[in-house]
């Protein structure tokens, strides 16, 4: 079985922090609980794609009144976001018709 990667542990380190306590942790007690620096447990917490999928405006605008008029825009941002992260291969894709 290969070792967890840095992402790994910090995923790990994440949710048992949502777990146990239903907040997620600030960038300097991921870096705590990884072992790592202030500097390098903010770039971990940036790595982890499902923060910077999340935090799109797909997400962050849906209470906004006009959010149904935007979410196409908000869709093509998405879908930029998850080429960004790698996840635009086939299996992401809609099966040809």
């Amino acid at each position: 079985m290969q070792e967890p990667t840095i992402l790994d542990k910090a995923f790990h380190v994440i949710m048992r922090r949502m777990v146990e306590t239903g907040q997620a942790p600030f960038y300097t007690e991921l870096a705590s609980g990884l072992g790592l620096s202030v500097e390098e447990g903010r770039k971990t917490l940036h790595d982890l794609y499902m923060i910077k999928l999340f935090s799109g405006s797909y997400f962050t605008r849906r209470m906004d009144p006009d959010y149904v008029s935007h979410m196409f825009e908000y869709m093509r941002e998405m879908g930029k976001t998850m080429k960004e992260i790698g996840k635009s291969g086939p299996f992401w894709r809609r099966p040809k018709q």
